[in-house]
């Protein structure tokens, strides 16, 4: 737009130049006339010339709200694309956890099933045991060893159970934990 003002002042000045020339043989009204209609050009075209560079201000503004916006749209697009991602590893994680967990779960499952099998039978054990009396204990071992045997015997089963017992519990509470 500069490069067109000054072409258009330098061809002015060369058109004034062969004026000035011509116009030594015009009389010096003529050339007032002349001076004043050239002035009044020069304010038009300067008028038309603050037009234009407000006309670009206004369309450079634009422009920069135009690139704003587009790098807004641009940096918004981004921004979901990584949330998407994001949400993808979250549930990619989510459902490895998930796995991991139900893998816990059954092996505790199978902990408590376990557990319940040598409980039932060292209560079994236990019974068998309840069943013969002091004197049937006493009668049936040889000697006074076998019987502390049979009673100790007896304090293990007993101790046994009571430790079975406290691993189901645990046991249960875990699975409950993780389910």
């Amino acid at each position: 737009m500069q490069k067109i003002f000054y072409i258009f002042i330098l061809s002015l000045s060369v058109s004034f130049s062969v004026n000035v020339f011509a116009a030594t043989s015009l009389s010096v009204d003529q050339l007032k006339q002349q001076i004043n209609d050239r002035n009044n050009q020069i304010q038009q075209l300067e008028t038309e010339i603050n037009q234009y560079n407000g006309q670009l201000n206004v369309v450079s503004s634009q422009a920069k709200t135009l690139q704003s916006t587009l790098k807004t749209l641009d940096l918004t697009q981004k921004k979901i694309s990584t949330d998407l991602s994001l949400t993808d590893q979250k549930i990619s994680k989510t459902q490895l956890t998930i796995t991991q967990i139900s893998d816990q779960i059954k092996v505790t499952q199978n902990n408590i099933d376990i557990n319940k099998k040598s409980l039932y039978s060292l209560i079994r054990a236990m019974s068998d045991n309840d069943d013969k009396s002091v004197l049937e204990t006493i009668l049936a071992g040889k000697n006074i060893g076998d019987i502390w045997t049979d009673i100790d015997s007896l304090a293990t089963i007993q101790n046994e159970i009571k430790t079975k017992s406290d691993e189901l519990q645990t046991l249960n509470a875990d699975l409950k934990s993780k389910q």
